[in-house]
């Protein structure tokens, strides 16, 4: 990004962020944004406390909010949202053969009951599972979820979007989560 002012439109975009209601078991931070695959990038880190019953639970993500003043064609837009969530998760979740198809219908739910218009939806789901043996065979099987994916938003409000995704990551994490409970606002949190 040499030479070029930040548009107002992205700078108005990221200031939605600070409104956003984020679920009360995540944190949210700013992070450096990836360089070179938009014109103008952001990124936040959400980070979600373990279960009091489970320490080996939570989880941690990003949102990275691309701008292209130019519009992208792959985007039909000039923003675009990806988000990369990882947690451990209970080791029957990652053996249920419909897990994947489930994770992705809860990202596509909580950006709709939030009401975060989006099209162009991509991603993808991983899920590992882990078991030790040998001398390692004292250790518990563990299991993690991985969700990638990316997104048009449509307009420039991106709290109901960032909002959705910190509820989907406490919900990944094992909390259970209303779309209507269980959430706070940011705060005094630079994103610009």
């Amino acid at each position: 990004m040499v030479n070029q002012k930040t548009p107002a439109e992205f700078t108005d975009a990221l200031l939605t962020l600070r409104d956003a209601a984020y679920d009360s078991h995540v944190t949210v931070s700013e992070i450096a944004a990836p360089h070179g695959i938009a014109p103008f990038a952001a990124a936040i880190r959400m980070d979600c406390e373990a279960l009091e019953t489970n320490p080996h639970s939570g989880g941690s993500g990003r949102l990275v909010i691309l701008y292209d003043p130019q519009e992208q064609p792959g985007w039909q837009g000039r923003f675009r949202l990806v988000t990369m969530l990882g947690a451990h998760v209970d080791v029957d979740l990652v053996t249920e053969p419909l897990a994947d198809q489930v994770c992705w219908s809860w990202l596509t739910d909580f950006l709709t009951q939030a009401e975060a218009s989006f099209f162009q939806a991509a991603g993808s789901v991983t899920r590992s599972h882990s078991a030790s043996f040998g001398e390692l065979e004292k250790r518990s099987e563990s299991a993690e979820m991985e969700l990638r994916a990316s997104w048009t938003p449509l307009g420039n409000d991106l709290a109901p979007h960032a909002g959705a995704i910190s509820r989907l990551l406490a919900m990944m994490s094992g909390y259970s989560v209303e779309v209507s409970a269980g959430i706070s606002r940011l705060g005094q949190v630079k994103l610009v």
